[in-house]
């Protein structure tokens, strides 16, 4: 499946350490980038690339299309369709398919929250 890159495994730290403490979150992303990068400012850099080619809303987007075409099909097919099996295959398919969804937006949701908060902080130290 998907691998998350450095950036996108920060936001979970930080969504992790949020959880943990009331501190700012600038404060908390200024400790992971720090501890991150670790005076290396190539690994600054790789960070700051990744930082800036994660979208979020066009991950969404996809996710929402992609269901909603699936959706249509289905219903497409259960109109056409008097068959109780092909029904009930076509039902399972359709929950399975926005639960597929659901889990994809939760697994990026750390992103989301905590993107903007990073790249201030790594546009900081660059």
């Amino acid at each position: 499946m998907f691998r998350k890159n450095d950036f996108e495994k920060l936001c979970d730290q930080l969504e992790n350490c949020n959880k943990k403490c009331e501190s700012n979150l600038i404060i908390c992303a200024r400790h992971y980038v720090s501890r991150y990068v670790a005076g290396n400012k190539d690994q600054l850099l790789k960070l700051k690339a990744e930082a800036s080619s994660v979208e979020y809303i066009s991950f969404v987007t996809l996710l929402f299309s992609m269901t909603s075409l699936l959706i249509a099909a289905c219903s497409m097919i259960l109109d056409i369709s008097k068959n109780v099996m092909i029904i009930s295959y076509v039902i399972f398919s359709t929950i399975g398919c926005s639960l597929l969804m659901l889990s994809g937006m939760k697994k990026w949701r750390s992103v989301r929250k905590y993107q903007s908060y990073l790249v201030v902080v790594i546009d900081e130290e660059v």
